[in-house]
């Protein structure tokens, strides 16, 4: 009894939720288009489907739908039938409301970009992942964490953020557990939270465990001096999701080492950087990174790449995409303006 009950609160908890968001969303809209001449863009570019649904909702009460724009950014593409049917359902109900000109539609990747166009039936434009660690934050920080390794010589991995199946578990604790030969050593960083045990290498592998929640700088500080960051991101869940983290260990520096048939591994690959896609069943794992880091090939490849994702993945890389779609489109303003 007391299951069902709170299941019933929990569902009539989201109801409201969900009805309050659609008055707030067409009281908004209402306001908005009625006080203005110029075009009001309304950009998603962090939802769920309650965002869009309680969009549809409030536009049969919205009058003048005129200048009313719609720009989303999809950073995924549909791997469940339903989902994808709900969200057509949702685009063809916005179609017969909006002029199908100002719906427009983004990617961060081509990968999801090519699927999301034959979702939808119309052009999904790319728009490149930003960049957040920039080379000031990176020169900012000029000494290592305190919990960093001092050990001269030994290979450093960190694996950031919060540990999860999804971003590569499995592969990790295949580090972890792979033979060492005596004359190497590894150190591999990890969240405190990581389900993963200390393997008895005497003494040359060790496990460093980390604060959930690092302070800023320190992370930086990981990225800039460890060896290699792990971004083993599993290819169900990320053959096309784009990673922050990725982008943040090209910016500082850091050896980003992958599996194959994931979004990172596409990017790698258009940089003829595919040494970084490993196997990480091969006996020989330790010495393989041993050899990339030490190879003067893989830093120039990976300073060319590190260059080109400034350049576009930066705020003026971002501007110039952003400025480009609205040209293309025929937006009747700038992209400054849109902002």
């Amino acid at each position: 009894g007391s299951q069902k009950n709170h299941f019933r609160t929990g569902i009539l908890l989201k109801a409201e939720k969900a009805i309050r968001m659609v008055v707030s969303t067409s009281a908004y809209l209402r306001n908005q288009t009625n006080q203005r001449d110029r075009p009001l863009i309304i950009f998603m570019e962090w939802f769920n489907v309650i965002h869009p649904a309680a969009f549809c909702l409030a536009l049969p009460f919205v009058s003048d739908r005129t200048n009313l724009w719609l720009w989303m950014l999809y950073r995924w593409r549909f791997n469940n039938k339903r989902s994808e049917l709900v969200y057509q359902l949702m685009h063809a109900f916005i179609k017969l409301l909006m002029r199908r000109d100002h719906i427009t539609l983004f990617s961060e990747s081509d990968i999801s970009a090519l699927a999301l166009k034959k979702t939808f039936g119309q052009e999904v434009f790319v728009l490149p992942m930003p960049q957040i660690l920039t080379s000031e934050e990176v020169d900012s920080v000029t000494k290592p964490p305190a919990d960093f390794p001092d050990e001269q010589g030994d290979l450093v991995c960190i694996w950031p953020g919060q540990p999860a199946n999804d971003k590569g578990l499995r592969y990790v604790q295949r580090l972890l557990a792979c033979q060492i030969p005596p004359d190497m050593r590894i150190r591999v960083a990890v969240d405190v939270k990581a389900n993963l045990a200390e393997q008895n290498h005497d003494g040359r592998g060790v496990l460093i465990r980390l604060q959930s929640g690092i302070a800023r700088k320190d992370y930086v500080g990981w990225l800039k001096f460890a060896d290699f960051t792990l971004v083993p991101y599993e290819p169900s869940a990320y053959a096309d999701r784009t990673s922050g983290v990725f982008a943040d260990a090209l910016a500082a520096g850091s050896i980003p080492i992958t599996v194959k048939g994931n979004w990172i591994a596409y990017e790698l690959s258009k940089y003829n950087l595919s040494e970084l896609i490993i196997d990480w069943t091969r006996p020989d794992l330790v010495p393989y990174l041993y050899s990339l880091r030490d190879s003067t090939e893989i830093r120039t490849k990976l300073q060319n790449m590190r260059s080109s994702y400034a350049d576009t993945h930066g705020i003026d890389g971002y501007s110039r995409a952003l400025q480009k779609i609205v040209k293309s489109c025929n937006f009747p303003f700038t992209a400054a303006a849109a902002g």
